[in-house]
């Protein structure tokens, strides 16, 4: 009896744990913004720059990914947004290595462990080309470093059509 009560429980703990209808699929989008630019200012007390979008002239793309979540799970919202500047002209764009700085590209990654700073793309590439439908088919692979000695370098690589 002891065994088969054992089991009911063992069988009970695994249908009601395994529940992901409460859980919410990590996503990733694309989206670009018009009179746009990005500025950077350096914080004397952080010792490095702070990177954010502000009025301007050119279009301004931003690539997030949102990871999984659950809402049983307490404190598991996380994600990161890759923005970076192209010219308002554009039909086409191509930053690759020492280029990247043209773009002014940065990686932020928000979430409830994680600082907001932002860090600048340290290589890779990042294409694209504007679609008829006036959507841009973008392809990147880059990578950021944060500033500091014991953070480690955030690969980002996507494929993906930006919209308005």
């Amino acid at each position: 009896m002891r065994k088969l009560l054992l089991l009911f429980l063992g069988i009970t703990l695994m249908l009601t744990s395994c529940d992901k209808d409460d859980c919410n699929l990590a996503r990733n989008s694309g989206s670009f913004e018009e009179n746009k630019a990005i500025g950077v200012r350096y914080n004397e007390d952080a010792q490095q720059d702070y990177y954010h979008v502000e009025a301007g002239e050119n279009l301004v793309f931003r690539y997030s990914h949102t990871a999984a979540e659950c809402d049983n799970a307490m404190d598991d919202e996380w994600g990161y947004t890759l923005t970076f500047e192209v010219d308002k002209d554009a039909t086409t764009f191509r930053f690759e290595g020492a280029e990247l700085l043209a773009a002014k590209g940065f990686y932020q990654e928000w979430g409830a462990w994680v600082s907001s700073n932002t860090y600048p793309l340290e290589g890779g590439l990042i294409e694209g080309s504007k679609m008829a439908d006036g959507k841009w088919r973008v392809k990147a692979d880059v990578t950021a470093l944060p500033p500091t000695v014991n953070g480690s370098a955030k690969r980002v690589t996507f494929d993906t059509v930006f919209e308005k």
